[in-house]
């Protein structure tokens, strides 16, 4: 079969994306591929029955992915084992429990000062678990990460939040917790050992933890496509064989068959002690099998190597391929390899340059799939850092681990050596990220653009070994005509939308004017950490950001802020710090001090008194409220009213039953097609002469799931039900979504949950 395991992959690969995303019409590429191969000689009868049949059992295979879910909900005790590693954190321990029925539950504790953590959680233990365990969460917004859907690539079909360390009691463990033991062991030596900074980055780059890791670092690294440092690859990998090969061998250790036997044993262990990343894996098993060929004196090519590691991984654990790295990592492998005779055919100066470009290129998809925007001059700063990396970083971190070994008084030196070299150059890294990180955020593509963006990268590639320049021409300029399609679809879009975002227990709601004519936001929720004092980002990094460049928005043209409230305003800093916002406007009475001066020095900050009017392009924004101070924040929200794709719409902010009346009084005539009830729907609010005299056709309440005040209150979903006002939701519904043309003759709401 040599020579032919990459038609099987690529086989199995198109199977699993046409079952996974429905796309029926892969088979027929399948099948016409298959024929063309056949009709051109370049396989055999025998294989393309072999080829038909792989695609079949692939597809059978991978059309039941539904994770075990034979658990009784009723019950509170469970018996199972520990099948995994246990995840322990600074204040979070998490773990897998399988049941005897073969049902994994995702186990979570929390314990804010470690005290309580349990030393009987051990890979392979069996155990009793106390608990009730609930469905995950799925995403309620769109752009969300979709935890729930994460947990079932994992297998994972429900889960179990612990209060006490004693509802899970083990005993035992199997000979994998001795192997991550080592890890643990590694883990504590090297924090003992090194100064905060040094230590962080050993354990990053050699045992797969980057906990560690100042946050502010991981998300440049981010934002500049150098993750993949971040994550132990093949790069790794590759670095870490060669180094100890040249120690074992060229300082006359071990001989060569000898030092090569040791590797290929570490390289069987690596994969646990750092983490178990697939790329990881995929390299060592891969390296593995190169040192094994040789070793025994075996012929194969790279290309079959990849084929058969990529197919038993896929046929061992079915989830493996949803996981984003195993993604990275066998598409890049696989494009490199490809492109190997155009990246023979260039000088060492400038083969990183084509690396770069190969990987950007064959990654970018995938990018979009996940992250909605791209930097095209990532490529640039990847030429310089990933040559830093393989040449000065990893070599001399691998230096230091080597001489604590065997020298540990010259760590000091070595460590003040490192931190002189290393933290100048990160500082230089997050300066350029400051100054020059402009994303082009292109938003959620469809499946249809994935497929014709990869067609076009293989003719690309095919252009590229065989020197057609024409058709390189001609396929580079299709996929730039394509990204600009990508980029511009927006502003030919006749639909306008208004979305509520489920933000919990706050307020954000995006307004998108056809045609991209603009962008609104009205409030912008955050959230308090567990001491409710200190301001969090989660909701801004979780919710509202993902949805924005999910949209393809980079840019808002409007933000109101109806109060200074931390559930209306709290995500405001983040969003003033990484998006362009052109124009702030509050009430007389709003609380600047809330927002930091020097975010509000990036926008221009307009105050609208009450009784004016707001205008942006056609839409126009009436301020019904506050004309004067009511001396409370809550009354003092913003009040506008708005006229959105045929419908007069009332935002309401957090104004109670008194301001109500004092806009009634002002407003007699005040009717609506869509209010946004105060307050999240508070007792305090909404009182029933304002509900009747505004005569809703329909009612939004943004609020959060369970939340402590028992929003909505019950007397107001009555008096909506007495007046037949029909009512979406936010923690029943999530986001609330209406739709509607540019000549606003037709609209339709819509919820992000059924």
């Amino acid at each position: 079969m040599r020579g032919y395991w990459h038609l099987f992959a690529i086989a199995s690969s198109i199977s699993i994306i046409a079952i996974t995303f429905k796309s029926y019409f892969l088979y027929g590429l399948i099948v016409l591929w298959i024929y063309i191969l056949y009709r051109r000689q370049r396989i055999q009868t025998f294989h393309a029955l072999l080829l038909i049949g792989l695609t079949v059992l692939t597809s059978l295979y991978y059309s039941t992915t539904e994770v075990s879910t034979t658990i009784d909900l009723s019950q509170d005790s469970f018996t199972g084992t520990i099948p995994s590693p246990v995840e322990r954190k600074e204040n979070l321990t998490s773990l897998v429990f399988q049941t005897v029925d073969k049902t994994n539950i995702q186990v979570t504790y929390f314990d804010d000062d470690g005290s309580n953590l349990s030393q009987t959680w051990k890979t392979g233990a069996d155990c009793q678990l106390q608990g009730i365990p609930q469905s995950p969460q799925p995403s309620t917004n769109p752009g969300q990460f979709n935890f729930q859907k994460y947990l079932k690539n994992k297998r994972i079909s429900h889960q179990v939040i612990l209060r006490d360390s004693n509802n899970l009691t083990c005993k035992g463990e199997n000979a994998l917790e001795k192997i991550y033991n080592t890890r643990n062991i590694g883990i504590n030596n090297v924090n003992d050992s090194f100064s905060q900074f040094t230590s962080s980055w050993i354990l990053a780059l050699f045992f797969g933890f980057d906990e560690q890791l100042d946050d502010r670092i991981v998300t440049v690294f981010e934002h500049w496509n150098l993750s993949h440092l971040l994550a132990i690859s093949g790069l790794h990998v590759g670095l870490i064989t060669g180094l100890l090969y040249f120690l074992l061998v060229k300082t006359s250790i071990l001989s060569k068959e000898k030092a090569t036997s040791v590797i290929v044993i570490f390289l069987f262990l690596y994969p646990f002690i750092s983490g178990g990343a697939p790329s990881v894996w995929r390299a060592s098993l891969m390296t593995i099998t190169a040192m094994t060929m040789l070793r025994f004196r075996k012929q194969g090519s790279v290309v079959d190597i990849v084929s058969i590691i990529f197919l038993v991984c896929v046929f061992f654990d079915k989830q493996l391929i949803y996981q984003l790295g195993f993604q990275f990592s066998f598409l890049v492998t696989s494009s490199l390899i490809l492109s190997r005779k155009w990246l023979r055919r260039t000088s060492k100066a400038k083969l990183i340059v084509r690396i770069s470009l190969i990987s950007m290129f064959t990654l970018l998809p995938l990018q979009l799939l996940h992250f909605y925007y791209i930097n095209p001059f990532a490529i640039l700063l990847n030429i310089v850092v990933v040559p830093y990396y393989s040449i000065l970083v990893m070599p001399f971190l691998f230096l230091l681990l080597f001489v604590s070994f065997i020298s540990p008084n010259a760590i000091t030196f070595l460590d003040f050596l490192f931190q002189s070299m290393h933290q100048p150059m990160l500082q230089i890294i997050t300066s350029i990220d400051t100054h020059l990180f402009h994303p082009f955020v292109i938003g959620k593509i469809p499946l249809m653009y994935i497929w014709i963006y990869y067609g076009l990268l293989i003719v690309l590639f095919y252009s590229i070994e065989k020197h057609q320049k024409k058709l390189m021409v001609i396929s580079v300029s299709t996929v730039c005509v394509l990204l600009l399609w990508l980029e511009f679809r927006p502003y030919i879009d006749e639909h306008g939308t208004v979305t509520m975002l489920d933000v919990g227990q706050g307020d954000a709601i995006v307004i998108e004017l056809p045609y991209r004519e603009g962008i609104i936001m009205i409030d912008a929720a955050g959230t308090l950490k567990k001491d409710f004092q200190t301001p969090s980002d989660k909701t801004y990094k979780q919710i509202i950001n993902p949805f924005l460049y999910s949209k393809g928005i980079d840019q808002i043209d409007i933000m109101f802020l109806s109060h200074a409230d931390h559930d209306h305003i709290g995500s405001v800093p983040y969003l003033l710090k990484n998006f362009d916002v052109n124009h702030v406007v509050t009430s007389d009475f709003f609380d600047k001090s809330m927002l930091p001066n020097a975010l509000l020095q990036k926008t221009t900050f307009h105050v609208a008194r009450g009784q004016s009017i707001v205008d942006y392009r056609d839409l126009s924004f009436q301020v019904l409220h506050p004309v004067k101070d009511m001396k409370n924040r809550n009354d003092n929200s913003l009040v506008l009213q708005a006229r959105i794709g045929q419908l007069n719409w009332l935002f309401t902010g957090d104004i109670s039953q008194e301001t109500e009346q004092v806009i009634l009084k002002r407003n007699p005539n005040l009717k609506v097609d869509v209010l946004k009830l105060a307050h999240h729907g508070s007792k305090d609010s909404s009182a029933e002469q304002f509900i009747n005299q505004l005569n809703p056709k329909i009612a939004l309440i943004s609020v959060g799931r369970d939340n402590r005040y028992g929003h909505p209150a019950e007397e107001v979903l009555q008096r909506l039900k007495n007046s037949e006002t029909p009512v979406l939701r936010t923690d029943r519904q999530g986001a609330i979504i209406y739709t509607y043309k540019d000549n606003g003759e037709t609209g339709t709401f819509s919820t992000f949950l059924p």
